[in-house]
């Protein structure tokens, strides 16, 4: 699971990668799907998020949960991942509960709790 807050990183970094940006995000999960032996190929993409948070006076200035949607769109294709389910944007909360041992994802929308399997 890739949960980035920014698609990527304006300030030059040390070197190391760091998960709270979309590419890098993507690329130590790379690390580790290559490390274990498999290829991106091999595995589902869901995509959920990208909610606009922010004050309307700072939504209009930096997009970002758009900005993040189109980073995981790119991302998605520039490794190769298959491309499994999608909810984005609105303004809503939402939060995910994760099933890895039957690969079902569940997502609650808004503060009704409203779900959705994908």
């Amino acid at each position: 699971m890739c949960h980035f807050l920014l698609p990527n990183r304006r300030r030059r970094s040390d070197g190391r990668l760091d998960g709270r940006f979309g590419d890098e995000a993507m690329a130590l999960l790379v690390r580790e799907i290559e490390a274990a032996g498999t290829h991106t190929d091999d595995y589902e993409a869901h995509v959920y998020g990208g909610a606009d948070t922010m004050p309307d006076q700072l939504k209009d200035k930096l997009n970002i949960g758009e900005r993040n949607v189109e980073k995981a769109w790119t991302l998605i294709d520039e490794y190769g991942f298959q491309l499994q389910s999608v909810d984005v944007g609105g303004n809503e909360p939402r939060s995910l509960v994760m099933d890895l041992g039957h690969g079902e994802v569940v997502l609650k929308r808004g503060l009704l709790s409203q779900v959705k399997r994908g």
